[in-house]
């Protein structure tokens, strides 16, 4: 007989905080626990159009394949969450707005999550990989929630990995 683990917001799964499950209970989303950056500018160094606009569950892992593949090496929002290794996973990504939006009010298996800010976030804001344009992306402010835009050259703006399960 094969046992099935199933999972709930606010459950730690390889050293990440679960803020969204699948119906099944077994598939999810997890955050890092600690920021990969504290500020940082989304881009590296030059507006580019980088097609970046998905939104949605697992849209951030495909938006931070294409901001790498056009920014390429350097020191940026999406290249922080993919070098990111914690217990051996380094399947990290900038999560896309909605992702972002979900970790301020962790929602699973159809209901309402427990509380907000399930990954203790800084009352800060926070980049999503969900760009709007050449020049801005969007950004959750975590004292308020909600999703608002940025020029993609602000160096002040944090990072929070976020990985599939």
């Amino acid at each position: 007989m094969e046992l099935t683990t199933t999972y709930k917001i606010g459950d730690l799964l390889d050293g990440g905080i679960v803020f969204f499950i699948d119906k099944s209970g077994q598939h999810g989303l997890v955050a890092a626990p600690v920021d990969q950056s504290e500020g940082t500018q989304w881009f590296n160094g030059t507006n580019v159009q980088t097609m970046a606009f998905r939104n949605g569950i697992g849209q951030g892992s495909y938006n931070s394949e294409k901001i790498i593949g056009i920014q390429g090496m350097g020191n940026y929002a999406a290249m922080d969450c993919a070098c990111y290794l914690l217990n051996g996973n380094g399947d990290w990504y900038l999560p896309s707005i909605y992702e972002l939006d979900l970790m301020y009010r962790p929602i699973g298996n159809g209901g309402s999550g427990p509380n907000k800010n399930i990954g203790k976030f800084a009352n800060k804001y926070y980049w999503s990989s969900t760009e709007k344009n050449v020049s801005e992306a969007f950004v959750s402010p975590f004292n308020a929630g909600g999703q608002v835009t940025m020029v993609k050259g602000s160096g002040t703006i944090a990072v929070r990995a976020i990985r599939a399960f």
